[in-house]
């Protein structure tokens, strides 16, 4: 399977941009960040990650799967 665990993506508009709009920053970014995004898998449980403990060996207890999460962040400087 191929798990993709963590991503971010980033731009930061240059200054020369930002005085050409006639905004008043000396810095703008922006960001988006993404936990857990997709799980490519041909497996038909929960998540193919499973446990592997001595008493139940490979064995899915159709637990939840992991929670996906998305941050967007925008940072200016004056």
């Amino acid at each position: 399977y191929l798990r993709c665990g963590h991503m971010t993506l980033s731009y930061t508009i240059r200054k020369a941009m930002l005085k050409k709009w006639g905004v008043p920053l000396s810095r703008c970014a922006l960001s988006f960040t993404a936990y857990n995004p997709f799980v490519i898998t041909k497996y038909t449980g929960v998540d193919p990650d499973i446990s592997a403990s001595t008493y139940n060996p490979a064995q899915d207890n159709g637990r939840l799967p992991r929670t996906k999460n998305y941050t967007f962040s925008l940072t200016v400087d004056f």
